[in-house]
Order: structure tokens, then sequence, then C-alpha cells
């Protein structure tokens, strides 16, 4: 019976021979101070009197709740931010983004977005920044010096007649931009389909290639061709990347190519053989191959 629970914890957890005996050790010796525990308090139970201690307790649980009380009303009152004030995303400055109470990761992200060549037309562009929150967007948009929306002279309104669907083909929009309302309007995707594009673009980091979105669980054919036909990548997109060598194996795991067995092998490489100098250095790695280092690479840096 115990080499059976051994087996599955093995195979579950990718763990050792060694990992696992430590591990039933372990939760062994656990059981037996929970079990001590138990029989020493109804042992000694009847014999300790803590009545005298029990005013003493409600008393300082009042007290703890009103300090409590007092902390949350003192961070209600208090403005998140005091200095709020007009800026130009193309132009502002790391201090000037941080100052607006953007986090530092998402305002060095921007500014790296903007030195690749990326520029803000609208204030609906912040959101191209990936990870950037829409409270924080909602938040700032009264102090984004741009305008709201291009003038008519600079969208491009064509709409194309597909003959084969006798349907209007949608709007070109980016898709690592798009929310669930642009998706929907593909003939095709409703609140399941979008949500789950989002979901795995997040996860993913981002679409660099339209070739992606037939890895989506439950995309057909048809629908996969309206997404290609309605959606773009901007040239200039910088998809969220993982440092390899400060990732943990659960950090790697949580990319949808990578799977958990491939972490902690990875994590165990780095550990014995130092930081990778280069990603190629992955594929001295036995479980990734030509293929596998094309497909995650993109999504990985040092």
């Amino acid at each position: 019976m115990l080499g059976r629970i051994k087996h599955w914890i093995r195979n579950y957890f990718g763990s050792s021979k060694a990992e696992t005996n430590g591990f039933v050790i372990l939760v062994f010796l656990m059981l037996l101070v929970f079990i001590s525990l138990s029989v020493y308090e109804h042992a000694i139970s009847p014999t300790i009197d803590l009545s005298a201690d029990h005013a003493q307790l409600e008393q300082l649980v009042l007290e703890m709740e009103k300090s409590a009380a007092s902390m949350e009303k003192e961070v209600a009152t208090t403005p998140l931010l005091a200095d709020m004030h007009a800026f130009d995303p193309n132009i502002a400055t790391a201090t000037t983004l941080i100052q607006m109470g953007i986090p530092a990761h998402i305002a060095a992200r921007l500014i790296k977005y903007r030195e690749s060549g990326g520029k803000f037309r609208t204030k609906n562009d912040l959101m191209k920044i990936y990870g950037f929150r829409v409270q924080d967007f909602e938040r700032l948009l009264p102090y984004i010096d741009l305008p709201e929306n291009l003038p008519e002279f600079k969208k491009k309104e064509f709409v194309p007649f597909s003959s084969e669907e006798k349907e209007p083909i949608a709007l070109m929009f980016d898709v690592n931009r798009a929310d669930t309302a642009q998706l929907k309007k593909i003939n095709g995707i409703g609140a399941v389909l979008s949500s789950r594009i989002i979901k795995y673009r997040d996860l993913l980091g981002g679409f660099i290639d339209k070739q992606q979105y037939q890895e989506v669980y439950g995309l057909s054919d048809e629908v996969v061709e309206k997404l290609n036909k309605s959606t773009q990548i901007e040239d200039n997109f910088q998809q969220q990347l993982i440092n390899v060598n400060k990732a943990s194996a659960e950090d790697l795991a949580a990319h949808p190519y990578i799977n958990y067995k491939l972490a902690k092998v990875i994590v165990a490489y780095r550990s014995q053989h130092g930081l990778f100098l280069d990603l190629e250095d992955l594929k001295n790695i036995k479980l990734v191959g030509e293929n596998e280092y094309n497909k995650i690479s993109p999504y990985l840096t040092l």
C-alpha cells in the first residue's frame, strides 16, 4: 500500500525517490505531532482554568477590532494619489508614469514600446500595453493628454463584402488589444469563445502569429478563418517574456507551451549548470527539441 502511494506521488509531482521518501516521512511526523497535541490537550484540559483570562481575552479582541476599523477608515479616506495632472504617454518619463499610479513594470513596458517605434494616438491606445489594468486606465482617463478618437479622415472605414458568406467582414482590429465585445462582432464567436480567446492570449503573453488561433480550444476552421480576416497583429507588438534565469518552475509551467515536467527540468538544469548564457542552451535539455525550442523561445528571455 505504501509503495503504491509513493509511486503515485512520484508520478504526480515528478519528484525523485529520495524526495518522495522525505515527503512521506514529513506527513507521518505531522500526523504524529497532531495526535500527540490532541492527546495532551485532552489530558490537561480538566486541570486548566481559563476563566481568569477570559475577560482579558475579550477585551484584547475588542481593542483589535477597534484598531482594524480605524485603519480601514483611514485607508478609505486617504487619496491614492495627491498629484494628478495631465500627461502625454508619448513623452512622459518613467518617474512621471509611476507618480501617476502606473506600476513600475508597466511603466517600463510602456517606454520600451515607445523606444521600439510605438506611438499613442488616442487615449485607448494605452490599452495596447500588455498588462495595463482597466482600473488604472479608467482612473487616468481624464488626465491622458490625447484625443478620444482619431479624426474621421484618418480612420479606415472600408468594409469589404464577402460574396461567399453574403455578409460584411468586420473591421480589422488588433487581436492583442481586443476585448470580448470586439471579438463577439465576428460571426460565430459568442461570449464563451471570446472569453476563451482572451484567456489563452493572456496565458501566452500575446499572439505573435495568427497560426496560434488554431490552438484555442473550440474554434472551428470556419471561425479561425473569420478571425484571421478580421484581426491583425501589430508589427511592433512586444509579447510578454519570461526570464528563464529567474522564473520558478511554477512560473514556467503557467505558459501553455511548457508543461510542469519540462519546467522542473529547466530549473534543475539551471541549478546544475549555472545560468543560461544563451537561449539556445535550452537545446542541451533532452526534452527540448528543435520544434519545442522554436515554439517556446519567442516567449523567453535571459
